[in-house]
């Protein structure tokens, strides 16, 4: 699996607008608020705001605003509890399986990292 991405999302690249990649699924944050979130079972998954209206801009800046939504390019955006049953559903089975994570032993020669046991 390849490490966890953070970038900006939007136009703006706000550092308060931030998507965390990790494997298959992307989390949308506001702020330090996840709003949103993709995974290939469920697509793009966005609550509803019950924020601000900044927050309402990081909203649409992920799914297009109602605008999209009603044109049918976007799903309606779920309450707190939607997105919560969601969530678990979905996103928590993500990383039930996942092998337990061991940095292999390794030392510096040259400047460089010379692993000592290969993984398994």
């Amino acid at each position: 699996m390849k490490l966890p991405e953070i970038e900006s999302y939007g136009e703006s690249k706000s550092s308060n607008a931030m998507v965390v990649n990790i494997g298959k699924l992307d989390v949308y944050f506001s702020y330090c608020t996840p709003v949103a979130f993709r995974t290939p079972k469920t697509g793009l998954i966005v609550r509803q705001n019950d924020w601000s209206t900044t927050t309402g801009r990081h909203l649409n800046l992920i799914d297009g605003g109602q605008k999209d939504i009603a044109a049918g390019k976007s799903k309606r955006r779920v309450t707190e509890a939607e997105f919560n049953r969601i969530w678990t559903e979905f996103v928590e089975e993500l990383f039930y399986n996942i092998p337990e994570f061991k940095l292999p032993k390794y030392e510096i020669v040259n400047h460089k990292k010379v692993i000592l046991e290969p993984q398994e």
